[in-house]
């Protein structure tokens, strides 16, 4: 789960509510769950212990595999490369119509 996407709006009447909601839902007790449904991995790393071996060791987030994985920060590259690659993708969208 992604938890850069969970925006509360300014002024929200709910703001606390929403603080509270992204502190539970980002705490390590929830992921168990939420890796069974979704299995992208873990949004935090102290439910390891918490879940199944089974489904730890098939998920992105495994040690196992996140050991093996090559580095690359996500956001750096689509910081560096966003102009480029969205240009790059029009000029194909182009060309399949």
């Amino acid at each position: 789960m992604s938890f850069n996407l969970w925006p509360i709006r300014r002024g929200s009447a709910h703001r606390d509510g929403a603080y509270k909601f992204i502190g539970v839902a980002a705490s390590p007790q929830p992921q168990p769950e939420l890796a069974l449904l979704y299995r992208t991995g873990s949004g935090n790393k102290g439910s390891d212990p918490l879940l199944d071996p089974a489904i730890l060791a098939g998920i992105p987030t495994a040690p196992e595999l996140a050991a093996k994985a090559a580095e690359l920060s996500e956001v750096m590259f689509w910081t560096d490369k966003h102009s480029e690659l969205r240009q790059r993708f029009t000029a194909w969208l182009g060309k399949q119509q």
